[in-house]
């Protein structure tokens, strides 16, 4: 399962063509290998992406090795099991540790939407072969950024580059009409030839200017909502400094009344509930039962009676760091 699936840029509108803006920290991403696909999903918002083709470029980031210590136990750990604690020593220094090779992929889809995402080497084979040929051509990555400039131009120029998309759109079809018929209809074999790699030729822009149009819209969408909060909030700040500031209260009004007795409120005592005080013995629990596996490691590394004295150790040490590390999860 792919790990570390982050969202770099995202388009989406809805089903009545409005844009979904949202913060990217908000969106969540999943990669389904058995479908193929890559869900975006957000505040009831869901596209589903066909990784078999709607992907446009795939890149490369940097490939690194983890250490797998869970392998590295485990496998140690059978060896002494099968053979001695002998054996299980000299599998951890002749056998090493295992590492994991963990490979960084950018994928851009064909709205411009990009994601990222981290994979060992066996799921990165299964993705590769999946995507389109044209998304691993050696000049995908050069066209897909060739492709982002080219919409940041567009935004910058306004939105009456809209406008000329639908009419250069409009045209496109028009001039694919127009050569339908002349494809069979050709007086020349050189006729009908030009007129099948025209409309290939057709078919191609039509599908990158589909791509501008989203993203470029998007885009646009995603302006006029900041502009709009930011009005808003300036309109709010506006009226909260020209509004006249509160009448102070009377000053004498506690004097006034011998009455009115002033109490010191006692802190409440912090009690902690029963299922708290479950949770935290189930937590010192299971760091006593880690500290007691670290021991039963050892003790096939250099002999179980030099050891045992350890658990001494380990036990509480381990509990004591399960609840620090639960307390710390508490306060974020």
């Amino acid at each position: 399962m792919a790990s570390a699936l982050n969202l770099i840029n995202v388009v989406a509108f809805d089903g009545a063509g409005n844009a979904v803006i949202q913060p990217l920290k908000k969106w969540k991403a999943t990669y389904r290998e058995k479908q193929a696909s890559i869900d975006l999903k957000c505040d009831g918002y869901t596209k589903i992406y066909d990784l078999r083709t709607q992907v446009i470029a795939v890149g490369l980031g940097e490939s690194t090795k983890k250490v797998a210590l869970g392998k590295t136990l485990g496998r140690v750990a059978l060896t002494g099991l099968l053979h001695g604690r002998h054996a299980a020593s000299a599998d951890l220094r002749w056998g090493g540790i295992n590492r994991d090779e963990s490979q960084e992929v950018f994928l851009m889809l064909d709205d411009t939407t990009t994601v990222t995402m981290e994979m060992d080497g066996d799921e990165f084979e299964v993705l590769a072969g999946l995507v389109p040929d044209t998304a691993k051509e050696e000049d995908a990555q050069e066209r897909a950024q060739k492709l982002m400039d080219k919409i940041k131009a567009m935004v910058a120029d306004g939105e009456r580059v809209l406008t000329e998309l639908t009419v250069k759109h409009d045209q496109l079809q028009a001039e694919d009409a127009a050569l339908a018929g002349q494809v069979d209809a050709g007086q020349s074999f050189d006729e009908r030839h030009t007129a099948r790699e025209r409309r290939e030729q057709i078919t191609r822009q039509l599908a990158e200017l589909a791509t501008e149009q989203r993203a470029v819209s998007y885009d646009f969408a995603v302006i006029r909502a900041t502009k709009e909060l930011k009005a808003k909030n300036d309109g709010v700040a506006m009226s909260a400094t020209s509004s006249p500031p509160p009448k102070p209260l009377p000053a004498a009004s506690v004097v006034q009344n011998p009455q009115v007795r002033h109490t010191v409120q006692q802190p409440t005592k912090n009690t902690t509930s029963f299922m708290g005080k479950v949770v935290k013995l189930i937590v010192w629990l299971l760091g006593a039962s880690a500290g007691f596996i670290f021991t039963v490691f050892l003790g096939l590394l250099f002999g179980s009676g030099k050891i045992w004295f350890t658990l001494l150790i380990t036990l509480p040490l381990g509990g004591w760091l399960a609840l620090k590390m639960l307390a710390a999860l508490m306060r974020r």
